[in-house]
């Protein structure tokens, strides 16, 4: 009984370190991440009408670190279950982040392959007529789209200015096969650089609901056969 004891106590510590390592990892990320939302916020705005909302979730987004570094520090079963419970939410909800910006990453790539091989103007065994007319139509809705927000800016008085005039021109017809390469560039980089950091975001939070269960239940077991000693 004591060297499945000693074997325990092994256990609850090396757990204990995890679960305080990712805790305090999870917990820096959040107020770096805060703090970086902040100072760009009161950068582009000159009022503070929705500073209390990033404090907020702020607050409520440390809090799940808090509760698997006190959960660990004091043995509280309770907290470091509210650790462990969201953090595999948490997990589960970066596998969907990265499952969709993965499908938008392949819809980049195709558009962008797309948009390259009929960029001639001329039919090709890569770009036939029908695929062009689809790419057409992207080119044409993009204009609808941008003429209505137009159409919506000016019905209430307000200048279009250059901005919005070159928007125009780059997602006119003539131009639109350049700006949809240009664009799809742009969402394959975006898309792989979320997609890694979500990776990294994905592997804390699964690290995290995993060491907490394992700890909360190295200390439900201790506490089992402290008890079942006590009672011998």
């Amino acid at each position: 009984p004591r060297i499945r004891f000693c074997e325990a106590m092994s256990g609850i510590r090396s757990k204990t370190r995890c679960v305080l390592c990712l805790s305090g990892t999870a917990a820096f990320l959040i107020l770096a991440e805060m703090m970086t939302e902040t100072v760009v916020y009161y950068r582009e705005h000159s009022y503070g009408s929705e500073a209390m909302s990033i404090m907020g979730v702020g607050v409520l987004a440390i809090s799940v670190p808090c509760c698997g570094w006190y959960g660990a520090r004091e043995r509280d079963e309770s907290l470091l279950f509210c650790f462990s419970f969201w953090n595999c939410c948490l997990g589960c909800w970066d596998i969907f982040v990265i499952g969709c910006f993965t499908a938008l990453l392949v819809l980049a790539t195709v558009m962008g392959r797309a948009a390259t091989a009929c960029h001639a103007g001329v039919a090709t065994d890569s770009c036939d007529a029908e695929q062009r007319e689809r790419l057409a139509g992207y080119c044409r809705s993009f204009e609808m789209a941008i003429n209505e927000s137009i159409l919506n800016i000016t019905t209430t008085d307000i200048q279009v200015d250059n901005a919005t005039a070159e928007v125009m021109a780059l997602l006119s017809e003539q131009r639109c096969l350049d700006t949809l390469v240009g664009v799809s560039f742009v969402l394959v980089v975006f898309a792989v650089i979320f997609i890694v950091a979500r990776c990294f975001g994905g592997c804390l939070h699964c690290a995290s609901g995993h060491y907490g269960n394992q700890l909360r239940a190295l200390l439900k077991e201790n506490d089992q056969f402290c008890t079942e000693s006590d009672s011998d």
